[in-house]
């Protein structure tokens, strides 16, 4: 996770405990999900896609229920050429 993922992470929890919001396990791995969902998509703005497809599989793991953190990632392996591992990811998505 980049230093400037982890301190999104790290703030928006703080914010949500602080302000008296009852912060669930649930939620925080949404907010986990979702950190390495946008640096997945960071990553593929900078035109790495090895780490964008590490990004969206820690996504896809933490949260399985979220069908655009599948989707991305099934077009991205769809990219790499990796059509079998694609077609599961998108079917799952759906």
């Amino acid at each position: 996770m980049s230093r400037r993922h982890a301190c999104w992470v790290h703030l928006s929890v703080a914010i949500a405990v602080a302000s008296g919001c009852a912060t669930t396990n649930t939620q925080v791995e949404k907010i986990r999900a979702q950190a390495a969902y946008e640096r997945g998509l960071s990553y593929l703005n900078d035109k790495q896609p090895s780490p964008a497809l590490v990004a969206f599989r820690e996504a896809v793991t933490i949260n399985p229920a979220e069908p655009r953190y599948r989707d991305s990632l099934g077009l991205l392996l769809l990219n790499l050429g990796q059509i079998d591992q694609a077609l599961a990811e998108l079917r799952e998505a759906l």
